[in-house]
């Protein structure tokens, strides 16, 4: 089994509860399906990282490190989306299983890499936000747009929708 991973992280060893759970979650996979393997979209590595040290070498067959450079006028999140759909676009070797881990980021850069227009294999999200409570945060005027985007997503475009209960918003 091929599945494609987003994740926008850098994987750095004390860097949160997806982190954590991407460990985790390959490890059992791995113990589960010796035909595991994971092509991983992410932000560009910290030098001290959970891939590199646990997961390079065994089901992961390749990762694909985005490098967003320095902050400059376009926000971080439209500029990882954006390299995403290019190397997606450019290698053209989707495999029939996406899963994106996260919150609203990780759904949009699935949703632009995997067009439902082009790409007919399984989507999944897993939910690994408190992401209401973020938009809460936010001035009003931004909120509700910002709902209603993640609510159509997870609605009308992915086919699987995974939580980890309480923790997630």
């Amino acid at each position: 089994m091929k599945i494609d991973l987003i994740m926008m992280s850098k994987f750095g060893f004390a860097d949160g509860g997806r982190e954590t759970w991407f460990n985790n979650f390959f490890n059992e996979m791995k113990a589960d399906q010796d035909d595991l393997q994971v092509v991983l979209y992410s932000l560009k590595l910290k030098s001290e990282n959970i891939v590199d040290s646990h997961l390079k070498g065994q089901n992961l067959v390749e990762n694909h490190e985005i490098d967003l450079g320095n902050k400059g006028v376009i926000p971080l999140t439209l500029l990882f989306i954006l390299k995403l759909c290019f190397f997606v676009f450019r290698k053209n070797n989707r495999s029939r299983q996406v899963v994106a881990v996260g919150s609203l980021n990780d759904m949009l850069a699935c949703f632009f890499s995997y067009p439902p227009i082009i790409y007919r294999g399984r989507k999944i999200i897993w939910l690994r936000t408190i992401s209401r409570q973020e938009f809460g945060m936010k001035t009003k005027f931004f909120r509700l747009p910002l709902i209603f985007i993640e609510y159509l997503l997870l609605k009308f475009y992915f086919d699987k929708v995974l939580t980890n209960g309480e923790d997630t918003g």
